[in-house]
């Protein structure tokens, strides 16, 4: 889950520095050797340097290219001189914010004088505390704070139910004072935060708190909470029901394979849901494709559900990696046919089938190979 935060979110965070851009960043340039911030005269021509510093920076993260280590002091250093220059001008709540949201990948990364979590936590506090910044600023500043304090409860203290229990305050108050704001006008920010809170308990295997927190929320006031809670209690059942008999999966593929799990019974099947946009999903690729390599010869299948959206990139990754196996496409993304109906809410998602078609986990990616060598025993 730690990696899936980091790139998570700071893939999406980066985004409204440039949000003209964002959909469709750069390829990652390599990093000058030293940035000469003399030759930026003007605040708009510092803040237009700023924004392609961080197009970079998204770029290299998405192609996992290690110059982001340069780029990220490079970006420091043009802030804080955007901050001394130009504390009034109207971009320098969005620079605060670059700054902060920066902070948990450059301490993932390990670079020098990367800020702690308390650190960054502070500099979201005080923005969100900051009354002359706007409104909407405030409202992201104070849920990036709760996403941090989630994560630090999630990966130092599980099972701490005082911690979670002042989660829940933070989250309550957001919600008092932040009902109706959104971020980019595409998601409400409480139901964000309640499903990544609900995604850190369950991970954590307090399924307790979970299922109660679960049926709290089920009858939330506002409706995108509640919608997203009953999505989830959807998804559970059906992923309850998978158990009880053979798994219903056909599919034409994306190079014309006619795909049939009654087919393969007799053999241990890899359902992988996956897009080549997530960055967990293409950490688990190597993993994929090495169980592949050692065990099809046994018995072993992969069959692949992709919610990508380009049908191009999904070929160009999928033939650059060695997956060999079929892949169903749509071009749907998260409103994939086959992900909707098994209530996939998150990605990777690794389902082991044994030889009779039953699903036997949804947790394959733990320990697969281990998994895939007791079903083949079978």
């Amino acid at each position: 889950m730690k990696k899936l935060l980091v790139y998570a979110c700071l893939l999406s965070l980066l985004s409204p520095v440039r949000a003209d851009t964002a959909a469709s960043p750069p390829a990652a340039a390599p990093a000058p050797a030293a940035d000469d911030l003399s030759q930026y005269k003007t605040s708009d021509d510092l803040w237009k340097h700023i924004g392609d510093q961080a197009d970079n920076l998204k770029a290299g993260l998405q192609n996992r290219d290690l110059t982001v280590k340069d780029i990220i002091p490079q970006i420091w250093a043009s802030i804080e001189l955007f901050v001394q220059k130009y504390p009034t001008d109207t971009h320098i709540w969005d620079v605060k914010m670059l700054k902060a949201q920066i902070g948990p990948l450059a301490a993932h990364l390990e670079i020098p004088k990367a800020p702690t979590a308390q650190q960054t936590s502070q500099e979201f506090e005080d923005i969100a505390t900051d009354d002359k910044a706007p409104k909407e600023v405030r409202a992201t500043a104070a849920s990036m704070e709760i996403d941090l304090a989630m994560q630090t409860v999630a990966q130092s203290q599980q099972g701490d139910t005082p911690a979670w229990d002042g989660i829940d305050a933070k989250i309550a108050a957001f919600q008092k004072e932040y009902a109706g704001i959104t971020l980019g006008g595409q998601h409400a920010v409480v139901a964000m935060l309640r499903s990544e809170e609900l995604g850190l308990l369950k991970q954590a295997g307090d399924a307790a708190r979970f299922q109660s927190l679960l049926k709290t929320l089920s009858t939330d006031a506002l409706p995108d909470v509640a919608a997203m809670a009953n999505e989830q209690l959807t998804a559970q059942k059906q992923q309850a029901d998978l158990k009880s008999k053979p798994l219903d999966l056909k599919y034409t593929a994306i190079d014309g394979t006619e795909v049939d799990l009654s087919k393969l019974r007799g053999k241990v099947v890899l359902i992988d849901f996956w897009a080549t946009w997530c960055p967990p999903c293409r950490e688990e690729v190597p993993n994929v494709v090495a169980a592949y390599q050692k065990y099809h010869d046994k018995g072993f299948e992969v069959v692949g559900v992709s919610l990508d959206q380009s049908k191009d990139a999904l070929q160009i990754f999928i033939k650059g990696n060695q997956m060999v196996w079929p892949q169903y496409f749509d071009g749907k993304g998260w409103g994939n046919d086959i992900s909707t109906r098994f209530g996939i809410d998150s990605i990777p998602a690794m389902w082991l089938v044994d030889k009779k078609g039953m699903v036997v986990t949804t947790d394959g990616e733990d320990d697969l190979a281990g998994q895939i060598e007791k079903l083949l025993a079978q």
